[in-house]
């Protein structure tokens, strides 16, 4: 028979949420910075295609100019574009291996009993995300090339106007990619530049989601069941609002990401000694053994987060968003608005 445990255990499934939502926010931060390495290859390249449309003379715009001119373009495009999805790939592929052994580690850490725990490689993991549809259905490696694609589409399409039209090259520039005075931000280019952060973002919480999945399925003999657990971002979506701290059977039910920049994660659900075929005493339902296969339908993000040092919430909010947070007892849904974390002045405005 296995020692008991001791009577100020905690349950391993309330162990696995606690970790599993402060590696939620290091997975954000890696989606922070999978953006920032795939933006800034795409706007050197973009910094290339307006040094090529400058140099244009006022009286350059003829056909036969201009085909010679989106050829120039667009080779700078698909170059940039393809210097993205490598980088980006390698990235996928890098985070797939270690968000397996994560989990895998974390569940033997937790477990406190010696039990083998089965790691899937990261080519199975990457293989298996790439597999597995999202967002509008689509597999995550078209999705990735519809995205370069459609930059270099929206190129083409802002020049052959820019000619139809008779702009000046300096016209059709600030057209593109914006205006110094407004941060380059009001451009046509901008569209296709959120819809890079969204598509990378949501990229990297399918990856790690895939990589979850698959350590849940190759250990159903320790995973009974799955918990969708909700985060900042999805407080503004119902559907993920609903689905926070519901349960499903490995293998069935729905899994994050359910939509563009979606931050959900899951948490596995372990069974108790008993169902798991180990003979080991659990203790009085006053004080729950630390593997009672049970999930507290308290366990949410905002619930978590107040039973944490100021710290921790200062790690997690930053600073001042964390004594709005402690201090005025603001629910984490007013940090968010339309899938976004609102930024302080905007929070004051709110």
């Amino acid at each position: 028979m296995q020692d008991a445990p001791k009577a100020n255990e905690k349950p391993v499934n309330t162990l696995l949420f606690s970790r599993a939502v402060r590696h939620a926010v290091a997975l954000a931060r890696l989606e922070n910075d999978n953006v920032r390495a795939i933006l800034s290859l795409l706007n050197a390249s973009d910094k290339r295609i307006r040094a090529e449309i400058a140099a244009r003379e006022e009286d350059d715009w003829t056909r036969l100019r201009l085909r010679l001119l989106l050829r120039a373009v667009d080779d700078i495009a698909a170059e940039g574009g393809e210097q993205a999805l490598a980088e980006l790939r390698t990235r996928m592929q890098g985070l797939g291996g270690v968000e397996a052994g994560w989990q895998a580690k974390e569940l033997t850490g937790q477990m406190q009993v010696n039990l083998q725990i089965v790691q899937p490689s990261p080519d199975q993991v990457f293989a298996a995300a790439i597999a597995r549809p999202w967002g509008d259905g689509q597999l995550l490696e078209r999705t990735w090339s519809r995205m370069f694609d459609g930059r270099r589409e929206t190129i083409e399409g802002v020049l052959r106007q820019g000619f139809l039209e008779g702009e000046t090259t300096r016209k059709t520039v600030q057209r593109l990619f914006g205006t110094r005075a407004a941060g380059y931000k009001d451009g046509i280019m901008e569209g296709p530049r959120r819809r890079v952060e969204a598509i990378v973002r949501t990229s990297t919480q399918h990856m790690a989601a895939v990589a979850r999945e698959q350590v849940y399925e190759r250990n159903t003999d320790v995973i009974k069941a799955v918990q969708w657990v909700a985060t900042l971002d999805s407080r503004t979506c119902e559907i993920c609002g609903a689905r926070d701290g519901k349960t499903w059977a490995n293998g069935e039910g729905p899994r994050p990401p359910e939509h563009f920049n979606c931050r959900c994660t899951t948490v596995p659900v372990t069974k108790s000694w008993r169902e798991m075929g180990i003979d080991r005493d659990e203790l009085p339902a006053g004080t729950r053994a630390s593997m009672n296969g049970q999930v507290s339908s308290s366990l949410t993000f905002d619930a978590w987060l107040r039973t944490q040092s100021r710290e921790t919430v200062r790690e997690v909010l930053g600073v001042k968003k964390a004594e709005m947070f402690l201090a005025d007892k603001l629910p984490l849904s007013r940090f968010v608005q339309d899938g976004r974390v609102l930024t302080l002045k905007e929070l004051a405005e709110r």
